[in-house]
């Protein structure tokens, strides 16, 4: 039995994680689905890997060592431009940094499926609104499908 892996537009991704069982299981689920993928233990190493690619997605965690957040995400928006950036985290404050950014932000813990749907909106809709959204107006949070970001 053969498999065939679905082309995909979006060619490079970018994985910062700092948790070598976490950051493994990424790059063996986004890789499979027909990622490719580079991955980096912390912001300085992940700094490294500009000088060879320009990522379209990057899935960075919250809570790391390493170049500030907000130092990270702007130097990557002057090399890569365009690419989306995705803050990965279980904390209640990373959704507002996120927001402050201007960047993408997943809740930790959620399943690969979950990501992987996340990824294929990208894909779809670059540069579209998504389709199904629901407030959570008494928590001042925006959901999106799996994605929360607070409003404001």
């Amino acid at each position: 039995m053969t498999m065939t892996l679905r082309t995909r537009q979006i060619k490079d991704i970018l994985l910062i994680e700092d948790e070598d069982d976490t950051r493994y299981l990424l790059k063996l689920e986004l890789s499979t689905a027909g990622y490719k993928v580079r991955s980096a233990v912390d912001r300085d190493e992940a700094l490294q890997l500009f000088k060879d690619v320009s990522f379209q997605v990057i899935l960075i965690d919250f809570c790391m060592a390493g170049a500030s957040l907000e130092n990270f995400v702007a130097f990557a928006r002057q090399k890569c431009g365009q690419t989306k950036i995705v803050l990965m985290s279980a904390s209640t404050k990373a959704a507002s940094v996120a927001a402050q950014l201007g960047i993408d932000y997943i809740c930790k813990p959620f399943v690969p499926v979950d990501l992987l749907a996340f990824l294929d909106g990208f894909e779809q809709k670059k540069d579209a609104a998504c389709n199904s959204i629901s407030a959570g107006a008494n928590r001042g949070l925006l959901e999106v499908g799996f994605l929360i970001v607070p409003r404001g």
